[in-house]
């Protein structure tokens, strides 16, 4: 062993690692690596990319450097230090993210907010994006990459929340002409240290990422060492941000009583980008799907509007509920709790089957018939869900509901009788329209993406 397994999870030393660097190894090209490739070799550099779950061989030449994104196994990443010549320095995909933006310039004029965590990250950047209406601004989140400026909107590829992501949106938005004065990136597994502001949302509903060496929280907490803006943090999360310029925690500097937001934080000075000033004062937040997940996840988004500097008499403040996060509408004549996306936990499922009894209870005092769709479409998502606590919850709920759909490829065994399997979450959601008159209630907990 060269030591380059604890190398690549401690913090990088001062100045640029890739300025120094000639010729670089870059691991992943499934995960971004390929991204970064092309980037580097836009500054000149020596670039190669190396899918290491195929092969562990590197070309055969002297490397100054290698990138390998957190998430990678430390066995996959050794095998490949093995095979070289040399003994590179090893930096994370996050980090050659935030060198290559700041080498480029490509964030120049823009204030940027990233946001990561366990859970919540998409709704807080779509929340965020819909209070910053009107203004231009570049969004990257698991709902899409887009440009919005309240004159037009536009919907650029769509691209995967891994690090390397943020360069390819910015390139799109400069090829088609898109100048943002804001930027909100949704980012897996940490903070790249890019932005003028950055979130972490929790740290709960943990997971093991490299190889079952490390965890999803680990990853958010050590990228932590570099970010340099302004953090918001849940009052939650013990955390220690030494580079940070300000923290401000959600619940404690900012927290919403009733439709009321009080808030008392630290924000970005309108006229200077990287000075800061305290700001506080009230105001009225109005979501129309008013309920706990919505709200903190609106208190986030908030703290964030408010830390960018940004006037809260300029905040757009009616809120609606993001597609696919415990969002509430009309379909097909029935009433659907749509909470399937690629980040779908069944944690959540209590609070979408609230809503599902709140919309019972407001409507007709009749008894609605009820189908649960829950499960995973393992083809279109990295880390499904486990079906050891599936299971348990179709027991325990069978009989709440008229039908239960599980979706998935390999749940299998014996189920009480209204228990079936399907095989898609379309062919699901079809089987709940045929089974239910008009006026039921669907509540859809698939991990998907979408």
């Amino acid at each position: 062993m060269k030591g380059h397994e604890v190398q690549a999870v401690q913090a990088v030393e001062a100045g640029s690692s890739i300025e120094s660097a000639e010729r670089i190894l870059v691991l992943d090209t499934i995960h971004g690596g390929s991204i970064l490739v092309e980037e580097l070799r836009l500054l000149g550099k020596d670039a190669f990319g190396l899918n290491p779950y195929r092969t562990t061989s590197p070309p055969a030449h002297d490397f100054d450097l290698v990138i390998s994104p957190v998430h990678l196994s430390p066995a996959l990443r050794e095998a490949v230090l093995r095979e070289l010549r040399s003994e590179p320095k090893v930096i994370s995909h996050h980090d050659a993210v935030r060198e290559i933006i700041q080498a480029a310039s490509l964030l120049e004029g823009v204030r940027a907010v990233e946001i990561t965590g366990t859970t919540a990250k998409t709704t807080v950047c779509e929340l965020l994006c819909q209070m910053l209406r009107g203004k231009s601004v570049l969004s990257l989140t698991s709902a899409g990459t887009r440009f919005s400026d309240g004159k037009k909107e536009v919907s650029l590829t769509r691209l995967s929340i891994t690090p390397a992501s943020i360069l390819k949106a910015l390139r799109l938005a400069s090829e088609n002409g898109l100048d943002a004065e804001f930027a909100v990136f949704e980012v897996s597994l940490g903070l790249t240290g890019i932005g003028s502001v950055g979130v972490l949302t929790s740290l709960s509903e943990d997971y093991a990422i490299a190889g079952g060496t490390s965890s999803a929280s680990n990853a958010k907490k050590e990228s932590l060492r570099n970010f340099e803006g302004i953090l918001v943090i849940p009052s939650s999360c013990d955390v220690s941000a030494p580079a940070a310029r300000a923290v401000n925690i959600v619940s404690k500097d900012l927290y919403l009583r009733g439709d009321i937001a009080f808030f008392r934080l630290n924000a970005l000075k309108h006229t200077e980008a990287h000075s800061s000033e305290s700001i506080e004062g009230r105001i009225r937040i109005h979501l129309s799907c008013d309920c706990a997940f919505y709200r903190k996840c609106a208190e986030f988004a908030l703290a964030a509007a408010l830390s960018l500097g940004v006037p809260p008499e300029e905040l757009n403040t009616s809120l609606h509920a993001v597609p696919g996060r415990l969002s509430v509408v009309e379909w097909r004549r029935r009433v659907l709790v749509d909470n399937s996306n690629s980040g779908t936990k069944l944690q959540f499922l209590d609070e979408a089957l609230a809503l599902a009894e709140s919309i019972a209870e407001n409507k007709e005092k009749r008894r609605r018939e009820k189908v649960l769709i829950v499960g995973e479409e393992a083809r279109y998502v990295c880390e499904g869900i486990d079906f050891d606590e599936l299971r348990k919850i179709v027991e325990e709920k069978h009989a709440e509901f008229t039908k239960i759909i599980v979706v998935s490829d390999n749940f299998s065994g014996a189920f009480p009788h209204n228990v079936i399997v399907s095989k898609s979450l379309q062919e699901a959601l079809e089987e709940a329209v045929k089974s239910t008159g008009e006026g039921a209630i669907i509540v859809s907990m698939v991990k998907t993406w979408r």
